[in-house]
């Protein structure tokens, strides 16, 4: 994916649910009021009154933050440069079973599922969270998403995780925030009120707490709970991801 940013002006963040979405909304949140820039976020026609473009220019947003994006919408943007974050789809199940299970806002749409998991122990709850109806939508939505678009930089969440500075400092160049005033020492302060151990109460990531939305914070996690049968699962339905995002060479992968 290009490196080089392209003259236009929206910052977008193009956010997946459990794909740092949270983390990095909160930090754009800070960001934006250190600018003086609108925040904005978006995340389906409800939010944005099927006008994605007008309800940005409208409401005079200077950052945005587009959760669930879909391709369909973005001619409809004024000119932007944004960044996506795309994570182990292995992972991401993991951490929606967990989150969806113990420490996400508790909305109409979670209730039944929440307490489907609830009866269950974690082998069939991993199960359950395979088939829950909003995995399937988030994954396809990224099934379909477009990651030859020059206007928009691609990050790994474990390389986010790995090197939040360096790897935000990259998409922030590119989305144009240093050139609406950011510097380093800024971004530097930024990183560090929202650094994992900060969010999760002074633990380490790696150490584990199943009742936070910051549950564990590191790649791989998936191998700590998959069982053969899970694998098999996982291929059945969203075996294609692993591969197409090249988080495996080839389909006989077991752990």
């Amino acid at each position: 994916m290009p490196d080089t940013p392209m003259p236009m002006d929206l910052p977008v963040f193009f956010a997946r649910h459990k794909c740092a979405s949270g983390w990095q909304s909160e930090m754009l949140i800070d960001v934006a009021h250190r600018l003086g820039l609108q925040f904005g976020y978006v995340h389906n026609e409800e939010s944005f009154g099927h006008h994605i473009g007008r309800h940005v220019r409208d409401n005079g947003i200077g950052v945005l933050v587009f959760g669930n994006a879909q391709n369909s919408y973005l001619a409809d943007l004024p000119p932007y440069r944004g960044y996506h974050v795309v994570r182990d789809p292995r992972d991401l199940l993991v951490s929606a079973y967990f989150s969806h299970r113990n420490s996400h806002e508790l909305q109409p749409w979670l209730e039944a599922h929440r307490k489907s998991l609830l009866e269950v122990d974690e082998v069939e709850g991993l199960h359950l969270q395979m088939d829950f109806w909003l995995m399937e939508y988030m994954l396809n939505q990224m099934r379909e998403w477009n990651f030859e678009n020059p206007n928009v930089i691609e990050l790994r969440y474990e390389d986010l995780v790995a090197q939040p500075s360096l790897q935000l400092r990259r998409a922030y160049e590119f989305i144009g925030l240093f050139d609406l005033g950011l510097t380093d020492s800024a971004l530097d302060v930024v990183l560090r009120q929202h650094s994992f151990e900060h969010k999760s109460g002074g633990r380490q990531p790696g150490e584990s707490d199943v009742d936070s939305h910051y549950r564990r914070g590191v790649p791989g996690d998936w191998r700590n709970h998959f069982l053969p049968e899970h694998v098999e699962h996982f291929k059945e339905t969203y075996g294609d991801l692993v591969l197409g995002w090249g988080y495996e060479r080839d389909a006989a992968w077991t752990s």
